[in-house]
């Protein structure tokens, strides 16, 4: 039996919800404007009857083809080169960032005294399957940014300090696993769920409604 939509995480609820704005989009079901302003309530809205009530009048469900152009545009990313065993991000009374399309070692280590450092998985590309995170962060900061399909693990000592994570991330099976492993002493590390932006939904809509053989112009429901 499904899980009932007042049960889902409600990042869970709202992604599932725009996805299903963006495939009726994508068929000409409802006009841009709806979409557009039914997409705005999506991020807007935390209440999980509010939100499920945004596409209870849209027939049309996410299939496999909404599905595989989806993974193509957002998916996890994979290099066929070999990854490096290790590298470092170090940070001391300063900050740096790795991100863009970044080749992921199989460890990395930063060390922040004083500082922060920013670490972004979204574009990266994954050479293996199991990456650690090895961190020691005093007096500072660590952000992670982590795309869907990743599995995140946490083996942190926390004194004065924590770890945090933002966001529901739904794992893939075969997907990357990251741990984070090390100590934080007065300082702190933010695991965050990084989602598209909503521009970048709009865009991906248009995507999907040109694959599915309509254009912007062309009329559609309301």
């Amino acid at each position: 039996m499904p899980v009932s939509f007042q049960d889902k995480p409600i990042e869970l609820l709202r992604e599932e919800v725009i996805d299903q704005l963006i495939m009726n989009y994508g068929h000409g079901q409802i006009s841009l404007q709806a979409f557009e302003r039914r997409l705005d309530q999506a991020y807007e809205l935390n209440d999980h009857q509010q939100l499920h009530a945004l596409t209870e009048d849209l027939v049309l469900e996410v299939n496999k083809e909404y599905a595989d152009k989806k993974r193509e545009e957002f998916g996890i990313r994979y290099s066929s080169e070999p990854a490096d065993s290790v590298d470092w991000m170090v940070d001391i009374m300063g900050g740096s960032k790795r991100g863009g399309a970044w080749q992921v070692p199989r460890e990395l280590r930063v060390i922040t005294l004083m500082g922060g450092g920013e670490v972004d998985f979204s574009s990266a590309q994954f050479s293996a399957l199991d990456v650690r995170v090895r961190v020691a962060c005093v007096m500072g900061g660590v952000d992670i940014k982590i795309p869907e399909g990743v599995s995140v693990y946490s083996k942190v000592v926390s004194i004065m300090g924590g770890v945090e994570t933002k966001g529901y991330a739904a794992p893939s099976e075969d997907g990357p696993r990251i741990i984070i492993e090390g100590v934080v002493i007065m300082g702190g590390i933010n695991v965050t769920v990084k989602r598209p932006r909503r521009e970048t939904w709009r865009s991906f809509a248009d995507e999907v409604r040109r694959a599915f053989g309509f254009s912007a112009s062309e009329p559609t429901y309301t």
